[in-house]
């Protein structure tokens, strides 16, 4: 026999305004998310320190999101591309 407990209805949270949601929203994410943090392997910790001390130094300069979104395209669509090495019939037709 399976017993169903009623949900409270949320309905009166979706009238409130927008950052009053988004406040409560953080705060239950927040109350789940606690003490769940997962251990950070130490080569990863090590390139972070390496990039971040390229970037502080100068050696590395950022890239905007835009820029970074269009050498992704570029680079998954050759990727894409190269994995169909053209035979050489078809390379002499065209």
């Amino acid at each position: 026999m399976f017993v169903t407990v009623p949900t409270p209805s949320i309905d009166p949270l979706l009238k409130l305004p927008k950052k009053r949601r988004m406040a409560i929203a953080e705060r239950l994410w927040l109350s789940v998310a606690a003490g769940q943090i997962a251990p950070v392997p130490s080569a990863h910790r090590k390139t972070g320190s390496a990039r971040l001390a390229a970037y502080q130094s100068g050696q590395s300069k950022p890239v905007s999101h835009d820029e970074m979104m269009r050498k992704l395209r570029v680079r998954r669509t050759v990727s894409r591309w190269s994995r169909y090495p053209r035979s050489s019939k078809i390379s002499k037709a065209r």
